[in-house]
């Protein structure tokens, strides 16, 4: 993988259940360059004594929104030298949903911001399916990553990125996808033989 730098950046990962995009995330965070995270975790995924963890009380929209927010803001406000430079959102789909709901103003800020805050802030989120999300959130990205779609999920990818259709056709099990803004897409190995692509950039 070439030398993907995610940092500031837009970060989507998509798949359903058991496809391998939290493996992914889990190893990504595993590696020193990314050790400033907070996984915002409302299933309880990740491990407390391996990632920096918050656990929201709530796990759906209706009040979920709300306390994704003041969590971001939290988050934003901490010196720069105690902010995070990724901030993953697992499930963001129950967060920050499509529709007319309310996406919330510091989603906002690191939708169209994050290249303001020094240190510069990656929202990393995660997703089962694309048509969930947030349509600004879900377009604006700087990096894709899809390990698997069904059903209208793989026509909202291919009007996003032309030939996701034709890839996710012939996508092996818990391989995965990068699309990038230009729409390139390029397909990779699973999570387990990750220590052979440089996806850590420079600091």
């Amino acid at each position: 993988m070439a030398n993907l730098d995610l940092n500031p950046a837009l970060v989507n990962v998509f798949g359903p259940g058991t496809t391998g995009k939290s493996n992914f995330i889990k190893w990504l965070l595993s590696q020193p360059k990314y050790s400033r995270h907070v996984v915002f975790d409302p299933m309880k995924e990740y491990d407390p004594d391996t990632f920096n963890v918050y656990r929201p009380n709530a796990v759906e929209y209706e009040q979920g929104n709300e306390e994704l927010n003041q969590f971001l803001a939290q988050m934003l406000s901490l010196p720069r030298h105690a902010r995070p430079r990724y901030i993953v959102v697992d499930e963001a789909a129950n967060f920050i949903p499509g529709g007319n709901r309310r996406v919330g103003g510091e989603v906002s800020k690191l939708m169209y911001h994050n290249t303001h805050y020094n240190p510069r802030v990656t929202l990393i989120t995660a997703n089962r399916h694309p048509t969930d999300l947030d349509s600004t959130l879900r377009e604006m990205y700087d990096h894709m990553f899809v390990f698997g779609a069904r059903g209208n999920a793989v026509d909202t990818l291919e009007n996003m990125a032309s030939g996701f259709r034709d890839v996710l056709e012939e996508l092996p099990e818990y391989h995965f996808v990068h699309a990038d803004p230009r729409g390139d897409l390029t397909v990779y190995e699973p999570v387990e033989d990750m220590g052979e692509y440089d996806l850590l950039g420079d600091d």
